[in-house]
């Protein structure tokens, strides 16, 4: 294994390779390729160096062709980072590649962020496979810091520790460990709970979803705007690996709304297809919504629903706690949704404790990888009897942890709770 890391290859010029260079960059030498044209590349630097905020990084990156500059690139990198599209054949591809290059001994990490790494290892090389895992970088890394560390069961532990370390200790990422199940920690718990606002956006409208869930509920950006940021085609991709690949308490949860396909068919993407738009769309500086009824966008109109709004007062004070028992004890209807989605989320999470990663890890990659408040957070805001009334009475499975949770604090690593909690 080669520890003195001094140059790393990033394979991807893309939102994740981009991303990641921005903070490789920032403390060694970095060779980013990509496919043709060479432009691509370009432009991935060129956001890697908006992203670090830094020009210097200019001097320490080099960017090159997968067809030209494949073999110097990774024949010279003493660690690799694939970044290419969420797709297990052409990863596949890519890695074996990656396999035909690299020097022995050195780590290959994939980015992906829902695929087996077992199965995307299979065919390589023993060496190879020995120093492969999953590397998860949240997007954007220059502002979420969580990164999950996925062995498979052949991945030597002193190449898991080692990467673990050095993405902590060199490149200041939150180290959640993860296991490799669909969608690792992170996207299967966050987008299990972001699925379920989706599900309920032709029932409730576009706008109500997301005043219903926004904020104030713990997390910085409402869900379906968070899906026009990913991208339809990205989200839908996620959501089939988790939904064809698990089969637990929630599952009808992790079904990609319908509508969805119908959309994307359309060239829908969100964000990235601005004269289609998702969710949203803006025309002539108004930010538009779609009506499922009408099949087009429409001017929102203006929400204010009086529990939401207690709340939020009780948040822009700093009293996060009265919030919380404000909104859980409130009868209203609307709070009524709001509860039982939250309640989804602690009790999921809860449920996926030892499955995915240890609570330590699940809170963090909640925390760090999606800027929400962690499901632990939330449950010490509620408190223990009334959680576990609440829950029962929703009928959702109340996690061991939390059935024998009585008094005293459940997330307990230094974090500011108010950094998530936004009074909008």
């Amino acid at each position: 294994m080669i520890k003195d890391i001094k140059r790393i290859a990033v394979i991807g010029a893309g939102q994740m390779g981009a991303g990641a260079t921005s903070v490789f960059a920032q403390e060694v030498d970095v060779t980013l390729l990509n496919i043709p044209p060479r432009s691509f590349a370009e432009q991935g630097l060129e956001k890697a160096i908006a992203a670090a905020r830094s020009n210097t990084l200019r001097e320490r990156v080099t960017i090159g062709l997968m067809d030209d500059d494949l073999a110097k690139g990774i024949g010279e990198a003493d660690f690799v980072l694939e970044t290419v599209m969420e797709n297990m054949d052409i990863k596949r591809e890519c890695l074996a590649k990656v396999d035909k290059y690299r020097r022995p001994g050195v780590i290959v990490g994939s980015c992906s962020s829902s695929l087996s790494i077992e199965k995307m290892g299979s065919g390589l090389s023993d060496d190879m496979r020995k120093h492969f895992l999953g590397i998860h970088l949240f997007n954007p890394p220059a502002v979420l810091t969580a990164l999950e560390i996925v062995p498979s069961s052949v991945t030597l532990p002193a190449v898991t520790r080692f990467t673990a370390d050095l993405m902590e200790k060199k490149f200041r990422r939150v180290i959640v460990n993860a296991k490799d199940r669909p969608g690792y920690a992170g996207n299967r718990i966050g987008l299990k709970v972001m699925n379920e606002a989706l599900q309920l956006a032709p029932k409730y409208g576009v706008a109500m979803v997301d005043y219903l869930f926004s904020g104030y509920t713990g997390r910085i950006m409402p869900p379906l705007e968070t899906t026009d940021l990913v991208g339809w085609d990205t989200y839908k991709a996620v959501m089939d690996v988790l939904y064809s690949g698990t089969n637990d308490e929630a599952h009808a949860s992790l079904a990609a709304p319908a509508y969805m396909q119908q959309r994307i068919a359309q060239g829908a993407l969100g964000n990235k297809t601005p004269d289609k738009g998702g969710f949203y769309k803006r025309v002539d500086n108004k930010k538009l919504v779609w009506d499922f009824d009408a099949a087009t966008f429409v001017e929102p109109k203006p929400i204010k629903i009086p529990i939401v709004e207690q709340v939020r007062g009780l948040i822009h004070t700093g009293d996060y706690g009265m919030a919380m028992q404000t909104l859980f004890d409130s009868r209203e209807p609307e709070a009524a949704i709001v509860q039982r989605w939250l309640l989804g989320y602690i009790s999921y999470a809860g449920m996926r404790n030892g499955e995915v990663s240890d609570m330590q890890g699940i809170n963090r990659v909640m925390a760090w990888g999606f800027n929400w408040l962690p499901p632990d957070g939330l449950a010490d805001l509620v408190g223990p009897a009334k959680l576990v009334t609440k829950l029962k009475a929703e009928g959702l499975a109340v996690p061991p942890h939390i059935a024998a949770w009585k008094s005293g604090k459940l997330y307990k690593e230094v974090d500011d709770i108010g950094r998530h909690m936004v009074a909008r």
